[in-house]
């Protein structure tokens, strides 16, 4: 199987799903449906992309998700997306993928199979990280597109987004109701989420040493040799936020500090724990996180706040 070449960046790139919280489970919610559904990778990309073409214009009442193809066979076949037009004609249909699988030639080959019943102009096939446009002709032969269909308007490929688009994605707590810590979080998320330095991956746990469910989006940043922190910002189930890094040294977790940022906002201590292989520690992480825009700017701060973690691991544990 070989994979495709010359892949273009991701429709979904910066966008991201909604999420509710259900018996301290987080689901995804489908905007098109109304419903919250199962954390899977795939639906994750699918509910990436419903919000990228939303936000791109096309309204969410032209949008069907696994819709049966027809006719139907005994394999009942379902499509993951397909997008229509003001006349209800199939424009474009999306073939979805969990990122962490490369779009190949088979995949190409299942998206040209299925749209023999579909007939849409346009087929986009995705991971989620890379996508790969098509064209189709009456012959349903597709030629391959340097870039997405004019009938998709594509805004700004770095958005600003407002705190509720945050606290919607599960990554800043409803109750967050501190002004200082809610234009912190929303200036910080911006930026890290268009920071160079950083490598945004979702990132699921086998064990977590702690009751805060840590399956996320995490920002990754080389910090020294064979140092990487993951850093994740987390709404928890019951409206407050965290954040969370993941120190990883020789590809190996050694390590896991957990901030209660509504309580370093009100400048309570102790307001963070370390995980590691000895009992976890309570300490007050004033001296090394700092909500204070002003005093150390959010592009210093991302250079700075994995490497100053990175270094409180040792200082704590060593």
């Amino acid at each position: 199987m070989n994979q495709i070449h010359n892949r273009m960046p991701g429709l979904a790139q910066h966008h991201f799903p909604q999420v509710v919280w259900r018996e301290n489970e987080k689901r995804l919610w489908n905007p098109i449906h109304k419903k919250a559904l199962k954390n899977r990778p795939e639906e994750r990309v699918r509910l990436r992309i419903i919000e990228a073409l939303i936000d791109a214009g096309w309204s969410k009442h032209r949008i069907s998700t696994e819709e049966a193809l027809r006719p139907k066979d005994q394999t009942q076949r379902r499509t993951d997306i397909i997008c229509y037009d003001q006349n209800f004609e199939p424009r474009i249909l999306i073939e979805c993928k969990a990122e962490s699988v490369p779009i190949s030639e088979k995949v190409a080959e299942q998206t040209a199979r299925y749209n023999r019943s579909v007939n849409a102009p346009y087929l986009l096939m995705s991971n989620g990280i890379n996508d790969f446009w098509y064209r189709t002709s009456e012959q349903n032969k597709p030629e391959r597109l340097e870039e997405p269909p004019e009938i998709l308007k594509i805004p700004s490929r770095h958005p600003e987004r407002e705190f509720h688009y945050w606290e919607e994605r599960g990554f800043a707590g409803k109750n967050t109701t501190d002004s200082g810590l809610r234009q912190w979080l929303t200036t910080m998320l911006n930026a890290i989420w268009r920071a160079e330095s950083g490598q945004g991956q979702f990132i699921e746990f086998n064990n977590s040493p702690t009751d805060l469910p840590l399956a996320h989006y995490f920002c990754i940043f080389n910090v020294k040799s064979n140092h990487r922190v993951a850093l994740g910002l987390h709404g928890t189930p019951f409206g407050g936020t965290r954040l969370v890094a993941v120190l990883n040294r020789n590809k190996l977790n050694v390590g896991l500090i957990e901030v209660n940022l509504d309580l370093l906002a009100e400048e309570t201590s102790p307001n963070a724990t370390i995980y590691s292989e000895s009992d976890p520690q309570n300490f007050d992480i004033r001296d090394y996180v700092s909500l204070n825009l002003q005093e150390v700017p959010a592009r210093e701060q991302i250079i700075q706040l994995p490497v100053s973690l990175d270094e409180l691991f040792d200082d704590i544990t060593v």
